[in-house]
Order: structure tokens, then sequence, then C-alpha cells
């Protein structure tokens, strides 16, 4: 019957379309093709009008490409397992004839005579080629495996239609690269296609409120009290000991509370982003910037909620003293009437949803109201404290919003309790400061010690003339001599320049340092250092190359390094969480 009435609704669609054309259509002959019924095709109409549109060809036309795309599919498998030999790869053409496109490295016409059936027959196009798929996929992996053991990071694909394998390898890796393709310590074959690009794709991955879990959905992020950031959720989602995921990545518990006043936990995010974004629609992403309380909470509110199952709805709280589904009620969870005419508030697996209005947090989705299923039940946020979390409401230092290109770094800076800052009322950090060499002596020495760190007394001198004992570094900087990081930057008289400026090329000596130990010195620079402006003969030159070899340092972009150019209080905040993989 669903059928029957998809056909129908297709071919009234074709003649409406058809009445209100100029021309009407004209379907290219496909005499060749199998009679394939408009309303039994698996792909929505949608998308063959869109496709007709593209190509030129009528909607019928276009339904007979996609069942051909999948007949094409087919082929490929069985060919992939069956002839996985001389295979080299299949392809459909759309322009400027559609055909299909199967190659071999022999005897191809031999090879895909069994495979040809009636629908193919006239739409075959056989093709001899230089390596088999096989042997491309192989090689691909063999030169993955060797640059990963040369820390030279690369991104490639195998391009079927010129069967060759393409390496995309970043402008500031192509100088290691050649180094270690000329040396023989990397051996590439002859269809491998080398092409430098300014920079790998970037990878960007954030977790918010909203999203779905692999049971249950998110809520809102937090943060905990010692600086730790993640998500929420229903704390019976996970009443199984069931272990959520995000995207098939676990999250683990951090706290959950699931008695009296509360259903509520929080998870930690290993590998995302938290952000203070919610999602109250598909398509609508929004801030939390604020928090009501369940006093604030006022009967009759018109309040709303993002499920996954059930998407945006909105209705009025009717009762601020629900005792919900928990152990030991308190009766202070929140009934929200469906008042505004959604279908229903609240479906199966809606739980742990954001409850908002505007950008304002008011709670966590608990469940449907067991009168009426069309009603909803939720936490009240300000029961999240019993975690000692907070709802993330801004970014931590006023100076540094959102949209800032080093804010992740930063914060993970302040999290690891590196930094608390430039000035605290407002809390700010001077991004764009430059880092001087004082400051630089505090930050290195926690980022190798921890961030409760303190150096030992100063004693009566710092061993340097222009640093003394009453200094607000002296300390730090008397440690990080001691630690053998630093020598100052004058012998006679014995100076530090603790307010000079940290340039690049000396960060690169002391990040290495700091990392391995006073003694720790890189390998040889080689034939070059892979920036333009770093000569082979520049007196940090194999720190610099090793600093970029370990994927600490990328330069100032182009190709170059800048080593003489001051290192800003962002730029370090990067530099330290990729040294000391801060989390």
């Amino acid at each position: 019957m669903y059928k029957q009435l998809r056909s129908i609704k297709v071919v009234l669609t074709l003649v409406l379309l058809m009445a209100i054309s100029p021309s009407g259509f004209h379907a290219q002959s496909i005499s060749a093709s199998p009679e394939i019924r408009l309303g039994e095709a698996e792909t929505p109409l949608g998308d063959a009008e869109s496709y007709a549109k593209a190509m030129g060809v009528s909607i019928e036309e276009a339904l007979y490409r996609f069942h051909i795309q999948d007949v094409g599919g087919e082929l490929d498998a069985k060919l992939s397992e069956n002839e996985a030999e001389t295979f080299a790869g299949i392809w459909v053409e759309h322009t400027p004839k559609f055909r299909i496109v199967v190659q071999f490295t022999q005897d191809a016409d031999q090879k895909i005579k069994p495979y040809i059936t009636e629908e193919l027959a006239d739409i075959l196009d056989v093709r001899t080629a230089s390596v088999s798929l096989v042997d491309l996929q192989n090689a691909q992996k063999e030169i993955i495996y060797s640059l990963a053991d040369l820390k030279i990071p690369v991104e490639s694909e195998i391009n079927i239609y010129d069967n060759n394998i393409k390496l995309f390898i970043a402008e500031i890796d192509r100088g290691r690269f050649d180094d270690e393709l000329q040396s023989g310590a990397l051996q590439i074959p002859d269809y491998a296609e080398v092409i430098t690009v300014p920079e790998l794709g970037k990878v960007e991955s954030n977790i918010y409120g909203g999203l779905p879990l692999s049971e249950c959905n998110t809520a809102f992020s937090v943060q905990h009290s010692q600086g730790t950031r993640g998500v929420t959720t229903a704390a019976h989602c996970s009443d199984d000991n069931t272990l959520l995921s995000y995207n098939g990545t676990i999250l683990p518990i951090a706290g959950r509370l699931k008695i009296g006043s509360y259903d509520v936990e929080w998870h930690i995010t290993p590998g995302f982003t938290v952000t203070n974004e919610f999602k109250a629609g598909n398509t609508d992403i929004r801030r939390a910037t604020a928090t009501k309380s369940r006093t604030d909470q006022l009967v009759g509110s018109y309040v709303c909620k993002y499920g996954v199952f059930s998407e945006y709805t909105c209705g009025c709280i009717s009762s601020k003293n629900v005792s919900g589904n928990v152990p030991s009620s308190n009766a202070t969870f929140i009934r929200v009437n469906n008042t505004c005419g959604y279908s229903d508030l609240s479906l199966p697996g809606d739980s742990g949803g954001p409850w908002f209005n505007g950008e304002t947090a008011y709670g966590i989705h608990h469940a449907a109201a067991p009168d009426d299923s069309n009603d909803a039940i939720y936490m009240a946020i300000n029961y999240v404290d019993g975690l000692s979390v907070s709802v993330v409401l801004a970014p931590i230092f006023a100076d540094v919003p959102w949209d800032y290109w080093a804010w992740q770094d930063i914060e993970r800076l302040y999290n690891s309790g590196i930094t608390a800052g430039c000035s605290t009322n407002p809390l700010n950090y001077c991004p764009a400061s430059t880092l001087t060499r004082a400051q630089m002596a505090v930050f290195l020495l926690r980022g190798i010690h921890g961030a409760a760190y303190s150096p030992p007394p100063v004693g009566s001198s710092t061993g340097f003339n222009d640093v003394p004992v009453s200094y607000w570094a002296a300390a730090w900087v008397k440690q990080f001599a001691a630690e053998g990081i630093t020598s100052g930057c004058s012998y006679t008289p014995p100076l530090y320049c603790p307010e000079g400026i940290t340039t690049h090329a000396q960060m690169a000596v002391f990040l290495l340092r700091s990392k391995y130990g006073a003694a720790y010195f890189p390998p040889p620079v080689g034939g070059s250092t892979g920036f333009y402006d770093v000569p082979i003969t520049h007196w940090a030159a194999p720190w610099i190359k090793q600093l970029a070899a370990e994927g600490i340092s990328s330069g100032c972009g182009g190709g170059y390094f800048c080593p003489e150019s001051s290192v800003t209080r962002a730029q370090m905040a990067g530099l330290f969480v990729r040294t000391f993989n801060l989390p």
C-alpha cells in the first residue's frame, strides 16, 4: 500500500511539473535501460529533480542513472573480491556521456566479460591501467607508516582516475620530506604524486548541549570547581551501568546523583572542545548566557526544550513541586503542560535534553508526565551544583572571546593551573602582549613540575646582576637557571634580561630543554631546516627543526618561522599545550 501511494504521488508530481513547464520534459533515449517505476525508486524525488536540473536530463533519466549507480556499486564489490590481482578501479561518469568505467591491469576485456549484464552492456567502458587497486592500497599504507616513523604528517588518497596515490605534505614539512627522500630513508613508488599544500586539514570537534548520546541527550556544558569541563545529561540514562558515548567516543562519568532533587550526571569529554552552546532546533544553535534556579522559575512561565526525537517543543510550567522518578524524591521537579499545540513534549530517548527560554538554561529533561505523556517533567538547572559543577556561560577570560583563534589553548592553559591571567577584575589574559623572559621562567617551571610548584627561596642572590632578590620573579629566575635551561642573556656581566622579549628561536630551545632536560641536544640539522628564513647556519637551526618535527610549532606561516620575532602570550599558550600535552 505504501509503495502504491508513493507511486501515485510521484506520478502526480511529474504530471504537475510537465503541466507548468513551457516545453514539458524531453527525456533522453534510454531504450537500453530496464523499465523503472518511478514510484518504487529508492532515491527521494527531490534528489532526482536536483540531478535532472544539473545534468539537463529528465527526472526519469535521473532515476535510471541512480539505479545504475547502485548496480555499479555492486559490481565494484564483486570485482574487488574476485579479481583483486588485476582490478584497478571502477567509477561512473556523468558527462559528456553517462557510462560506467572499469579498468584492469591486463586482459581487461576477458576479465569483465563474466560480469556484463544486459543493463550494463551498452554503458560499460573497459580500460587498461598500470597498477592494481590492491597494490595502490598497500603502497599507500606503507608510505603512511614510513612517514609516521619519520614524524612527517601526511594526508593521502588513491586517485583511480589517474591510477596513482596523491600525498599531501604541508609546506612546513616539505623540506624534511625531500631530505628523507634524498637520503634513502623514505622510498615512494613512481605512481605516488607529492603535492605541497599550505597546511593539512584541521579537525575541530565541539561538544555542547542538545546533542545525541548513545543513550539520551546532552543538556548543558558544565565546568567543575577544579576547572575541568564536560557535559550533563540525566542520571537515569546510565541506570544499567551503560557507558554513554558521542560519535563513537566513550564519555567517562565524572559525577552522578539520582536521589531526592537530583537526576543528573556529568561526563568528561576526551578529544572534544566544550563550548557554552546548546541545540534549540535542528539548525538553531544558541549560547547559554544565564541560568534560572528553581526558586526563580514562575508557574505559568513559557519554556522550551530540545530532544533528539521530539525536537523543539514548548509549553508552560504548571507545577514546581513534582516528585520525579528517583529514590526519596524531594518533590522539586518541574512539570510543563503542553499548552502550545505540540504533539508531544516528551518522547522516549529525549531524556537529558536542555530546557530553556531564549539563552537562559532552565533545566534538564527528566521524563514524560505519568498521567499525560504529552506533558513533561524536568530537573531545575540549579541542582547541577550538587555535583560541584556550574553551567558554562562565558569564556574564562574577558579578553579571549569564543571566536578568538587561540581561545582553546588559552583556556586549557588556565584549566591546567599554569596561568591565572594578567589581571583579576576583570579576569584577563592579555593574549596580544609579548611574553617576557621572567614570565617564561614561571610558565616553564610550572609546565615541568606541575601547576602547584613553587621554587625554593631565592636566598641572598639570584646570580644575575639585573634581577635583585626583591624582584617579583626572582626565585623563579634563579631556579630556571639552576635547572640548566638558561644561562641568561649575558655571561659578563651575568644578566638575565627579565623584561626582555622571548623570541621564537629562544623559545624553541627553552621548550625542548624543558621537555627533555638540560642535557638534551637535538639531532643534526641536515640539509634543510624546512623554513625559508632559518638557514642551517642559524644558531638555533637544529632546535627549530626539531620543534617542528615534534609538531609543537609550524612556524609563522607560508614556510617561515620568524625566529627573531617575539612570542605573544597567545602563541605561548599553544606551544605549552603541545609541549606538555596539557588536557
